[in-house]
């Protein structure tokens, strides 16, 4: 899995109703400056009760994060949510798609091995 940094992340949320972290937030964390403004995980995968220090820390090490969302300027965390569920959902009609075509072509395989066996046999 890849390290990413929640700086980078679309789900770093500020204030109580999870807004979106402008980017003077996040450039203010990379720098390793906490700002005034309370600074959060949408997705809660770290703990706001943790000294700032340790936020701090945490938003702007590289670690693995299953649940990374590159950050899209101008969108909440709420919209990038929804991003990452049309991803989703366009992923899986691709792949029920594919599966539908290859299930298809197998439907024709018992068909084709009598057919091809006869073929092979008039060119011995």
């Amino acid at each position: 899995m890849k390290c990413v940094r929640c700086v980078d992340c679309g789900f770093l949320s500020q204030g109580i109703k999870h807004w979106e972290a402008p980017t003077r937030v996040r450039e203010l964390l990379a720098m390793g400056i906490f700002p005034h403004e309370d600074v959060h995980c949408f997705k809660s995968l770290w703990s706001d009760l943790r000294p700032r220090e340790v936020i701090l820390n945490e938003a702007t090490k590289d670690r693995p994060c299953e649940e990374f969302f590159r950050y899209h300027p101008g969108r909440s965390p709420a919209a990038h949510l929804t991003l990452v569920e049309k991803k989703q959902d366009s992923l899986q009609k691709w792949l029920f798609w594919i599966g539908g075509v290859v299930a298809g072509q197998l439907t024709h395989i018992p068909q084709a091995v009598p057919i091809l066996t006869a073929w092979l046999r008039k060119l011995r």
